[in-house]
């Protein structure tokens, strides 16, 4: 894992991969000021002084050309997420093979399934469609019971009339 580690750090201290499309072969930023400045200016974060002269001095290492600027964010956010699911590969692979070689399941991950029935598997669509109902009739008999006052009985005594309520939009 240090190994991966340190490949990564390299990488984003190296510049980004510019093809000919970009019309140039260097840009004078590295990939890691590259993504810090699109991401805290353009997407998680309100844009910093920081950020924001990060953006600035990326666009101008492109001559002010934003499309191409954007490409290359994406492109080195593309290669970043390969890193990524690589390296949770390497991980996977050595628990994998830690299990096998000393016959011990990990306490977490043998508690997941058990604790979660269902972990891992798809919802079929009708299956996922009549819960999304369910959970919408439940929340509706829920705000009837809480608007009549909360009377004994509780929110299922609702769960007919939400129902009838909610047919028209639900089919």
């Amino acid at each position: 894992m240090s190994a991966r580690k340190r490949e990564y750090a390299a990488r984003l201290k190296a510049g980004p991969d510019c093809p000919q499309m970009v019309g140039r072969t260097v840009v004078a930023v590295d990939r890691r000021a590259l993504l810090d400045a699109f991401i805290y200016t353009r997407y998680a974060h309100q844009p910093n002084a920081k950020g924001r002269r990060q953006y600035a001095d990326c666009l101008a290492a492109l001559d002010s050309d934003e499309v191409g600027l954007t490409w290359l964010f994406l492109s080195e956010l593309w290669h970043c997420s390969l890193d990524m699911f690589n390296t949770g590969v390497c991980v996977a692979d050595f628990y994998r093979w830690y299990t096998a070689d000393t016959g011990r399941m990990g306490r977490v991950l043998a508690a997941l399934p058990t604790q979660n029935p269902g972990i891992g598997t798809l919802e079929k669509k009708a299956d996922r469609d009549a819960r999304l109902v369910r959970e919408k009739v439940q929340e509706l008999a829920a705000a009837l019971w809480e608007q009549a006052g909360r009377p004994e009985g509780g929110p299922a005594q609702f769960s007919a009339q939400a129902a009838t309520s909610l047919a028209p939009a639900t089919g």
